[in-house]
């Protein structure tokens, strides 16, 4: 894929808000890592409402994100989903291990 990934993140008091917006795959994955290896706790909320395209790779960063948060005693949830995301992770059954709602 070629569409380009924005990562907006928001650190507060109780933890991090990440939003992400465009395409997460193969190519560009290696930035939200880059992006969110601080975390290291707190609760953590990913909005990927304006996420168009998900494969493999950038599935399988968010799981990885979600383990490293849990592993600092945090807690990982989805409060957004687009419509193609939202049926990726429904096809895979990753729906509730990611908490998302």
């Amino acid at each position: 894929m070629t569409d380009s990934l924005t990562i907006d993140i928001d650190n507060h008091e109780e933890g991090s808000t990440i939003v992400l917006t465009g395409e997460l795959d193969a190519d560009n994955c290696h930035q939200l890592k880059a992006a969110t290896a601080d975390i290291d706790g707190g609760a953590v909320t990913m909005d990927l409402g304006g996420l168009d395209f998900v494969d493999s790779s950038g599935i399988g960063q968010i799981i990885k994100i979600k383990e490293l948060v849990g592993r600092g005693g945090g807690a990982f949830a989805i409060t957004a989903m687009s419509p193609s995301v939202h049926k990726v992770l429904e096809i895979t059954g990753l729906l509730d291990y990611l908490g998302a709602s």
